[in-house]
């Protein structure tokens, strides 16, 4: 295989692999959490998810400390929630108080990918060198017939 075809193969079986956590993630937040499943059931965690992303850095060990900041922070509603005087409402908020208040910390510091938002074209591609970090475009020839 060559460098291209193997960075293409650990693209898709990162994707695969992606999907399939979100899948788990989901049958656990349904299932194990909440014994049961509604509309709605997530309350905006999605929101969380993307800023846990930002804050992160996007670097996976960075997105791994910001879930676990953020972990925490929902554990700790939970455990607050029957032992305070304080109004749950303030409490169940505070996971996105937090996600608030560390996207305006990171929000200078944090630089989003270069290729987020540009439309991904079936016959061009772009790849990157494995020895350095500069962009080769690459574009199947049209072929007419």
């Amino acid at each position: 295989m060559t460098i291209v075809t193997t960075r293409v193969v650990y693209i898709y079986l990162a994707l695969l692999l992606g999907c399939a956590l979100a899948g788990l993630a989901g049958a656990v937040l349904s299932v194990e959490q909440l014994k049961f499943f509604a509309p709605g059931v997530t309350a905006g965690r999605g929101w969380i998810a993307i800023a846990i992303v930002i804050v992160g850095g996007w670097r996976p060990w960075g997105v791994v400390l910001a879930a676990l900041l953020f972990g925490v922070t929902d554990m700790l509603q939970f455990q607050v929630q029957g032992q305070s005087a304080i109004p749950y409402e303030l409490l169940l908020a505070l996971p996105y108080v937090v996600a608030i208040v560390a996207l305006a910390i990171r929000r200078k510091s944090v630089r989003a990918p270069r290729d987020l938002g540009v439309t991904y074209r079936k016959r061009e591609r772009i790849y990157l060198h494995s020895d350095s970090c500069e962009a080769i475009e690459y574009e199947e020839p049209f072929i007419v017939g």
